[in-house]
């Protein structure tokens, strides 16, 4: 059964998902979120992880992170109550030694505030693959290779496309942004799908020869290599050592 996400109780060991409209407040709970678990000191700012979807996003989280931690370790410092922010309330109660350590955490998380890992998934991404010695590619978001593969196919069948050229693209990139995705085949849209396939095999291949990733590839990558028995499970012990929390904002 679903239930309401109070910021100021802590997160449950494992997986959560919180589902929110536009403007329901969700960086405003995971900043919450973030300095509630620095200043009980569950995590340091180098085991914290944030994950957003664009890059203007990334620089304002990472804004509204620094500032909370700023505001709230000076409103327990100057011993300042304000009902309305809960967050405040929560760690101002307890022992005086209790609220100090909050405080004492919190100065060093402002310190520390750059050791934080806030990045968009693409940046988190990268990092994975880097951290696995990948082969150093180069990110290009553009489908020119797509073009051409497209292009040669049709000469190499005599032009004669077995769909409109526009709508056979859409496909081929669709297939590329999605690779467990499959066309559907039925008798009549089997040159289609026969086509679309061969060209992406062509991409795929092209992209493994000049070491170039697109941001979609760069996702599943990461999935695959997460995956893989032989890499999976120590990248995946060494992300679990060194996060301790890890929220991903626009989580898609």
């Amino acid at each position: 059964m679903a239930e309401r996400l109070d910021p100021m109780v802590a997160i449950a060991p494992g997986l959560t998902v919180v589902e929110a409209s536009a403007g329901t407040g969700k960086t405003h709970a995971i900043s919450s979120l973030a300095v509630r678990a620095l200043a009980e000191g569950a995590i340091t700012t180098a085991g914290l992880g944030v994950v957003t979807f664009t890059e203007a996003a990334t620089a304002e989280l990472k804004g509204r992170l620094r500032q909370r931690i700023q505001s709230t370790e000076a409103a327990l410092r100057r011993g300042a109550e304000d009902a309305s922010d809960d967050l405040l309330v929560a760690l101002a109660t307890g022992t005086r030694v209790e609220v100090e350590a909050r405080i004492r955490r919190l100065g060093q998380a402002l310190t520390d505030v750059d050791s934080m890992t806030v990045s968009t998934i693409h940046g988190f991404c990268q990092r994975i693959l880097n951290a696995s010695g990948a082969l150093a590619t180069t990110v290009d978001g553009s489908a020119t290779d797509i073009d051409e593969v497209v292009n040669n196919r049709l000469l190499a069948i005599g032009g004669a496309a077995p769909a409109p050229v526009g709508k056979l693209r859409e496909a081929v990139a669709r297939r590329l942004a999605m690779p467990d995705a499959r066309l559907w085949v039925w008798p009549e849209t089997a040159e289609i799908a026969e086509f679309v396939d061969g060209c992406v095999d062509a991409v795929e291949a092209a992209r493994r020869r000049w070491r170039r990733r697109t941001f979609d590839s760069m996702i599943t990558d990461t999935r695959d290599l997460l995956r893989s028995p032989d890499r999976g499970p120590s990248l995946i012990a060494e992300l679990r050592d060194r996060f301790g929390l890890v929220m991903i904002d626009e989580f898609q």
